[in-house]
């Protein structure tokens, strides 16, 4: 049943000069302003906070992204790129709304084609995936399709998984695959300085690892980490430099709780592929 709805999204997909990016995601923003209230409530409702409208607003900002023209031995020369066509995307843990909205964002405007697994998924987002669906299917655009089988199967060109990094590295699928880690935040203390500061990370689910003297901490920690978003705790200025030079990951703080972070560390050019090189004669 699956194999067949992504054959016919694969059938349906719009040409990449289809539609107008800019138009799209306008739309998008308006449907979700007249729409805010119903989602201002359901967000509520599920996190006891309020929805900080102005950052869900931005995660729709327009990527400029543009490539530079360079030279060689045979004149100038410019990459030609094209979107993956139909990308799985399984996101395994908690994920902020924020984020979401600016991961679907990016798929639309690269112009691939997107099914979608939540495996912890809330009404909030269910809503919002409605909202931006409503657009879609105004504009015949091929619309997020939702299912909860995309770990056995193979057909879509590219699968993103958001999660865990050994469940990442335990799928069997055979097509092109790319990792990120958002929403794991971890803690390395080196010297407990803030006990409150830990409990606080414990309580949200912040992933805390004692430093042992081993030179290699680091290095082996970005190993197993998530590589997403890592804090130290420390009093020694040497010890965060060592840290920052050598632990792998997007984000990067020292003496501060690393939920904080709420940017995503997915690129738009991830979601695009080198199609050919273009060499114009001078």
């Amino acid at each position: 049943m699956l194999e067949e709805k992504i054959n016919s999204m694969k059938e349906k997909r719009l040409k990449v000069d289809s539609y107008d990016v800019k138009d799209v995601m306008s739309d998008i923003v308006s449907n979700i302003k007249n729409n805010i209230d119903t989602l201002k409530k359901t967000f509520n409702q599920e996190y006891e906070e309020e929805l900080d409208v102005n950052m869900l607003f931005n995660s729709f900002d327009l990527v400029d992204f543009y490539t530079e023209i360079y030279k060689n031995d045979f004149g100038l020369v410019t990459n030609s790129f094209s979107p993956y066509g139909l990308i799985g995307l399984i996101v395994d843990n908690e994920i902020s709304i924020y984020n979401l909205a600016n991961i679907l964002s990016l798929i639309i405007q690269s112009r691939n084609s997107i099914i979608l697994e939540l495996k912890k998924s809330k009404k909030s987002l269910i809503l919002l995936i409605s909202m931006i669906n409503k657009v879609l299917n105004e504009k015949r655009i091929v619309p997020i399709e939702t299912n909860k089988y995309l770990s056995n199967m193979n057909t879509y060109d590219l699968l993103i998984f958001i999660g865990d990094k050994d469940k990442f590295n335990r799928l069997n699928n055979t097509c092109e695959k790319k990792y990120y880690g958002i929403g794991n935040y971890e803690l390395i203390i080196d010297t407990e300085l803030d006990k409150k500061l830990i409990e606080t990370a414990e309580k949200k689910n912040v992933l805390i690892t004692y430093k042992t003297k081993d030179d290699r901490f680091y290095t082996n920690f970005s190993r197993i980490s998530s590589n997403y978003c890592v804090s130290l705790m420390t009093d020694s200025k040497e010890e965060a430099r060592v840290f920052f030079r050598d632990m792998k990951a997007s984000f990067l703080l020292v003496n501060i709780i690393p939920t904080l972070e709420k940017r995503i560390n997915i690129r738009f050019e991830d979601l695009i592929y080198q199609k050919s090189c273009i060499v114009y004669e001078e």
